[in-house]
């Protein structure tokens, strides 16, 4: 009697753990608890930060650091370019604390203005999302939210930071 009984156990446990072999578990993320979508799961060295390098090694991987420029994060460098609206040299320095600007819009007979500070020329930050207007004679005259190709009209200037010179040509 014995003699089957060992047998039985070991076949039943054996069964077990083939069984449990083949069940397809969904792995959890680690922000939110919830399984990913198909196709999108990490690899398990993805996830304890470790990859295979082309040499068969194994590196450890640095989560990915913000971006500095000129030594600054990016909402650093937007404080600066905000704090710095239409002042003296502020358009070089937003030229320089943000190296992706895209010229995307050049305005050149604004009504109301001196020809000595026109263009006025919209550059798109894509890291920042943002558009900073800057006039010829290199001074920051507003900053937007998003990408703007296009004259900016006065109905959307509550959701920009505008310096108060351009919204009184009449000063000039």
């Amino acid at each position: 009697m014995q003699k089957i009984i060992v047998p039985t156990i070991l076949l039943v446990l054996i069964g077990f753990i083939l069984f449990a072999g083949c069940v397809q578990q969904q792995p959890l993320t680690e922000t939110n608890g919830t399984a990913p979508e198909e196709g999108n799961e990490a690899s398990p060295e993805e996830i304890n930060g470790v990859t295979d390098s082309k040499d068969g090694q194994q590196e450890e991987t640095a989560p990915e650091e913000e971006k500095l420029v000129e030594g600054k994060t990016l909402a650093e460098r937007i404080e600066i370019l905000e704090a710095n609206l239409h002042t003296a040299g502020s358009g070089n320095e937003a030229k320089k604390y943000f190296p992706d600007f895209e010229e995307v819009y050049v305005d050149r007979e604004h009504a109301g203005f001196p020809s000595e500070i026109l263009p006025f020329t919209y550059y798109y930050s894509k890291e920042a999302d943002i558009t900073v207007n800057i006039c010829n004679i290199g001074l920051t005259v507003f900053i937007c939210p998003g990408k703007i190709d296009k004259l900016l009209p006065e109905s959307d200037y509550s959701k920009c930071q505008v310096a108060e010179e351009y919204l009184h040509p009449e000063n000039f």
